[in-house]
């Protein structure tokens, strides 16, 4: 995910520096966090169920949370875009890249790699 990251940041013109390079460390956590909870849902469900159903159920009982606090993340730093500082622009950067492309792994790729 950080790969992706580091991608979209280089569109969006930020080079790697201090600033962003101890943004993208911290954003290790928000990939973490999300791919664990589906993960922890899939394994923590009965295991008399199809790997599929496993999926549904983490699925059923994991993405609004997930999507919730991603959103809720987005909106919190949403303001630090329209402060003209550097630093701040890279943080909000890689931040909201971070959420949209985390939330995307656990609810799009990892079902498929679990099931």
């Amino acid at each position: 995910m950080d790969i992706g990251v580091i991608g979209y940041l280089a569109l969006w013109n930020v080079k790697l520096d201090p600033i962003s390079m101890v943004t993208i460390i911290m954003s290790i956590g928000f990939s973490i966090e999300f791919c664990a909870h589906i993960t922890y849902g899939f394994m923590s469900s009965d295991g008399k169920l199809t790997p599929t159903e496993r999926c549904v159920y983490a699925m059923e009982k994991l993405a609004w949370p997930i999507v919730h606090g991603s959103m809720s993340t987005i909106l919190g730093v949403a303001v630090l875009a329209f402060i003209n500082s550097y630093m701040v622009l890279v943080f909000f950067k890689a931040i909201f890249l971070v959420l949209v492309i985390g939330v995307f792994h656990p609810l799009m790729l990892l079902p498929i790699i679990l099931s």
